[in-house]
């Protein structure tokens, strides 16, 4: 993991390398993939820490998704996260 400063924001950056498996071809993971999911999850200290650093950072950046909608809540930043990680890994 790098970190560094960007000299146009006040947030920091990180660089991840994230392990990317495929798709399930069949059964009901293949169905959501191509559908809506649900996430429901009581995150410890580590991970709330981490999503919250996530979330302030892209609203300082005023981030926002494909259709213009700016990223707020925390399950946005979640959304989004996802949403970057699907989009590099195409």
């Amino acid at each position: 993991m790098a970190r560094k400063k960007d000299a146009d924001t006040l947030a920091d950056t990180i660089a991840l390398e994230l392990p990317i498996g495929d798709l399930p071809h069949s059964g009901f993971e293949a169905s959501q993939a191509r559908g809506r999911m649900h996430i429901n999850a009581y995150l410890r200290s580590q991970a709330a820490t981490g999503i919250l650093r996530l979330r302030n950072g892209l609203r300082n950046r005023n981030a926002k998704f494909a259709d213009g909608r700016p990223v707020f809540s925390t399950a946005d930043a979640l959304r989004w996260l996802l949403e970057a990680i699907a989009a590099e890994a195409e």
